[in-house]
């Protein structure tokens, strides 16, 4: 008896599955009330009749034995669209397409099927990105709309109309079914369907001016509410069915709301039928000028058609935008780089290397990409193809090097002729630079270094002596610093002095304890009158002198015994 509820029903077994929301005392919901609840959440019924069906249930296609279950599945998907709406940001593109874009924390429209294998996601194909991070919004409440110039209206559309000045107006005009707008009693009929929002604002300022004391300044125009249009996606895409939306939404809205192409599905060659006409539609161009979107308006029953992608070829290596293109069928290898945004500047573009599989066989082709494009040509691609454009990984030939105590280290360009005091003239000789003994390392094929001691003194001298050497491609000169020699010493002042710190110095120097105390500041007015040297033994690290002093006679009779000569590490 009850064998299918019948799609004339269904919409009306969805806005049912509310009851569950309501108290007792509202069992006896009508269809209407249900629908203005969908409404006060924001939901459209389109949009939650494709959810339930991704994830299984079709409520053109249910018994009424099943109803019980259903209703819990429509609390359980309402909630999560609400809450998806609520973590979504929203930024309003000015731009002529009024085209909105998301910055979303958790996705709004795009209806994924809970069906679809979880296996590693594949190279992507560029374009199909927009759709997955949900880029382009879908317009859902009408009243939240302002409509571009391009904006074709149709039967349903509600536009404002204000006069002010001499002449005061202020009325809602519908287009009928017809096509036409009634501006009131007396007044003729405007045909509006097909018309551009923008030259319908002329075309109603014209014909009101007929008949009001009105100037441009005192006339203004609104879209009050867009018509609603159910559109019809097929083919390759996410979630296909019928969708009804506000007529604001041009057919990237709809694309959006449907999930975008699948994995296997065309960005390049989808289509929006209406009737007898079909209309190309490219994502790449819309991404390339957002601005195209205005010639996308639909109407109602529109299709809008996704076939199989036919020529899609991947490009790595040393390009901008290293992914997989779809192509049309006169575009090839030049283009494909172009999409890809470019060669690098590191690219080596006289082996491009083409890998294909045809006739069983995986065949590899090398191309010599400089000599194609100087002659103005090209290389036919295929399905399947992979490009690869490998980096320059050859260095540069033409330089030395310098390192160590001068002031500018680092590559040189090598000239013909160029000597070791070319190299040390243009680096500029630290005033430490030991200049009796370094190094000219040699660059060898096996690419290592053939060490050779040079005397920068000698070759400072005279730069015409033989041991001023001439240099060779990446050979090395190495300048040492007297401080790498210098055995440098320290010692340490502690307890009742002003500035107590650690001190380097020579040890050749002749420090004594007077002068180690007022290096340290002084002593504090509380200090006691001796002290002690802890002085280590290098021979035996762990062994500690304690040398007791007297400090007041150390510091009165600087010439006394007990101005003791300190030692490194005391």
């Amino acid at each position: 008896m009850f064998e299918n509820i019948g799609k004339a029903r269904s919409i009306l077994v969805l806005l049912m599955g509310l009851l569950i929301y309501l108290p007792s005392g509202f069992s006896q919901i009508s269809e209407s009330q249900a629908r203005e609840m969908l409404a006060e959440r924001g939901i459209p019924e389109d949009t939650l009749k494709a959810r339930l069906i991704a994830k299984g249930y079709n409520p053109d296609y249910l018994t009424k034995d099943q109803l019980p279950a259903f209703q819990g599945v429509i609390m359980e998907t309402i909630q999560e669209i609400e809450n998806e709406k609520k973590g979504t940001q929203k930024i309003i593109v000015t731009e002529t397409p009024q085209v909105i874009l998301e910055v979303p924390t958790k996705p709004v429209v795009v209806i994924e099927s809970t069906t679809l294998p979880k296996t590693p996601e594949p190279t992507p194909t560029y374009g199909q990105e927009i759709f997955k991070n949900n880029s382009i919004a879908v317009y859902q409440k009408a009243e939240d709309i302002v409509a571009p110039d391009a904006y074709v209206l149709g039967i349903g559309d509600k536009i404002g109309v204000i006069g002010f000045g001499r002449s005061q107006f202020d009325q809602i005009i519908e287009i009928n079914q017809d096509g036409f707008v009634s501006l009131g009693a007396g007044l003729p009929k405007v045909l509006l369907k097909g018309v551009k929002f923008g030259d319908a604002k002329e075309l109603l300022y014209q014909r009101y001016s007929q008949y009001h004391v009105i100037t441009r300044g005192e006339f203004q125009i609104t879209l009050n509410k867009p018509r609603n249009m159910t559109v019809n996606v097929f083919g390759e895409a996410k979630t296909t069915g019928s969708f009804t939306l506000p007529g604001i939404n041009t057919a990237f809205n709809v694309l959006s709301a449907a999930g975008g192409p699948t994995d296997m599905g065309s960005v390049r060659r989808i289509k929006v039928i209406r009737g007898n006409q079909a209309i190309p539609l490219d994502i790449y161009e819309f991404m390339n000028d957002p601005g195209v979107a205005k010639n996308y308006f639909l109407q109602n029953n529109d299709y809008i058609h996704i076939p199989i992608a036919q020529k899609v070829v991947e490009i790595k290596g040393a390009v901008t935008r290293p992914m997989k293109y779809e192509l049309l069928d006169l575009e090839n290898l030049t283009q494909l780089i172009k999409y890809a945004g470019g060669s690098k500047a590191s690219a080596y573009l006289a082996d491009v290397q083409v890998t294909r599989f045809m006739n069983d066989k995986q065949v590899v082709t090398n191309i010599n990409l400089r000599e194609l494009e100087a002659t103005g040509g090209d290389y036919i691609l295929f399905n399947g193809d992979v490009v690869e454009i490998k980096s320059v990984e050859e260095i540069a030939q033409n330089f030395v090097s310098i390192s160590g105590a001068v002031m500018f280290p680092g590559k040189f360009e090598l000239r013909d002729g160029m000597r070791i005091s070319d190299l040390i003239g243009q680096s500029v000789l630290k005033p430490d630079a030991r200049l009796d003994f370094g190094y000219l390392l040699r660059y060898q094929r096996d690419k290592s270094y053939k060490y050779e001691r040079v005397n920068f003194q000698l070759i400072l001298d005279n730069p015409s002596s033989p041991v001023n050497l001439n240099l060779g491609t990446q050979d090395m000169v190495q300048v040492m610093s007297l401080t790498s020699y210098a055995d440098l010493g320290f010692f340490s002042v502690i307890g009742a002095v002003n500035a107590p710190d650690t001190f380097s110095f020579n040890p050749d120097g002749r420090v004594k304890l007077e002068e180690a105390i007022l290096l340290a500041g002084g002593t504090q007015a509380n200090v006691s009158d001796f002290g002690y040297i802890m002085r280590l033994d290098p021979h035996e690290p762990k062994k500690v002198e304690y040398i007791h002093f007297d400090l007041a006679r150390a510091l009165n009779e600087p010439t006394s015994q007990a101005n003791i000569e300190i030692e490194d590490g005391d």
